[in-house]
């Protein structure tokens, strides 16, 4: 399976490709360093010496004797010349050229030489894998999928937006019945459920592929670095790199409240609260609907690596 060189990013978690990558390209990424270093030097010397040396001498002698006295002259004339020169001449030039080429890949090529080495070292499951149930957890694979609007996340972001623009003490005035549960206590049970199911800004996002639910858990800041809202391309076909983390039987499900650690209680705890907003009804507001808690059959978690069109 070749992947396009114009596939378009729209979802892409960096740490997990470079790691990856790194794997499957045998262990490192591809970096060339070149130098190129030339060293240039001119050392010249010139010495000359001249010499010259005269000597004379002009000696003349005279005994001259009076007596018992004798007398001596003598004169004697030297004379040297000397000439010496010394000369240096030095000349040094040094040429040093430094030349580094690195070949660093962008993060397209990254994600294209990933799924084309995972596919070429067959370890890259498809759709139809996933339809054949021949697909174990843990497999990579790639899918292309609808982007479906529900969102457990959204949904409670909505009844918490009713709160604020209503107002606690105008909602409780119109509700019905006398459960303790009034709008006070559901108001610090949505706020509750906003955080937990924001944890580290990661949210779940659900892709229809075949008639198959695949879950995924996104990373709100890898949608193209912040640019980008996952609900961008919301009802439209898109390509998933993932690994697999679970396959749902008949005997288990992927809860959209696992995150809050207790699921089943405020399962039921969030049943309750939606009840109270049917008082809407009343001054002519259709409450939002509440989407799927859960998914059971025929559905599977993934982790998204890449998103892409």
């Amino acid at each position: 399976m070749e992947v396009d060189n114009l596939d378009f990013l729209l979802y892409l978690d960096e740490l997990l490709l470079r790691g990856i990558f790194s794997i499957t390209a045998e262990g490192y990424i591809e970096i060339f360093s070149r130098k190129r270093i030339c060293d240039k030097s001119l050392t010249g010397r010139l010495h000359c010496e001249n010499k010259e040396s005269d000597y004379y001498e002009d000696r003349f002698s005279k005994d001259k004797r009076e007596g018992y006295k004798g007398y001596t002259n003598s004169d004697a004339n030297t004379r040297t010349v000397g000439s010496e020169s010394d000369e240096i001449l030095e000349n040094r030039g040094a040429i040093r050229i430094e030349e580094e080429e690195k070949r660093i890949y962008t993060l397209f090529s990254f994600h294209n030489k990933l799924i084309n080495n995972l596919s070429k070292n067959n370890q890259l499951k498809t759709i139809q894998n996933l339809c054949n149930d021949s697909i174990i957890e843990g497999d990579y694979i790639s899918l292309n999928g609808l982007v479906c609007h529900e969102s457990l996340y959204e949904y409670i972001s909505s009844l918490k937006l009713i709160i604020d623009c209503f107002g606690v003490d105008k909602l409780n005035s119109i509700r019905k019945g006398d459960s303790i549960i009034d709008f006070n206590v559901i108001d610090r049970f949505l706020s509750e459920m906003q955080s937990k199911l924001s944890a580290n800004n990661t949210t779940d996002l659900i892709v229809q592929c075949n008639n198959r639910d695949v879950i995924l858990t996104v990373n709100n800041s890898y949608f193209f670095n912040n640019n980008s809202n996952k609900f961008d391309n919301i009802d439209c076909n898109v390509n998933i790199l993932g690994k697999l983390v679970k396959k749902c039987s008949n005997n288990n499900n992927i809860h959209f409240l696992r995150k809050t650690g207790q699921q089943s209680f405020n399962e039921q705890m969030l049943a309750k609260c939606i009840k109270e907003f049917d008082c809407l009804l009343d001054i002519g507001i259709v409450p939002p609907k509440c989407p799927r808690i859960k998914c059971t059959e025929n559905s599977f978690q993934v982790i998204p690596i890449s998103m892409y069109i």
